[in-house]
């Protein structure tokens, strides 16, 4: 599990479908109320269509988000390994001037 993951920033596939799903019932109650001149129904349509809009655009910065965190993470790891080896380089070092 990612940092991300632990901190709630990813969306499960099933909440992007559903976001898809409720901006295509948006577009169907913008279409019928246009059809029917409901003004009430077309504005709702356009209103779930917005909505569904705004939480795809919040899952695309989550994602991101995401990314940028599995890649902090991955960065600090190799650093760490980078430090590690050269600690242990130079403990060597230390070592060998010891034993003469």
């Amino acid at each position: 599990m990612t940092i991300a993951d632990e901190m709630g920033f990813t969306m499960g596939f099933d909440d992007k479908i559903k976001n898809m799903a409720d901006e295509v019932a948006g577009k169907a109650k913008e279409w019928v109320g246009d059809k029917t001149d409901n003004d009430q129904l077309e504005a709702e349509g356009k209103f779930d269509q917005a909505s569904a809009k705004t939480k795809q655009a919040g899952e695309a910065v989550k994602d991101d988000l995401k990314d940028k965190f599995d890649d902090l993470r991955d960065n600090m790891s190799n650093k760490a390994g980078d430090l590690s080896d050269k600690v242990a380089d130079r403990a060597d070092e230390v070592k060998d001037r010891s034993d003469r």
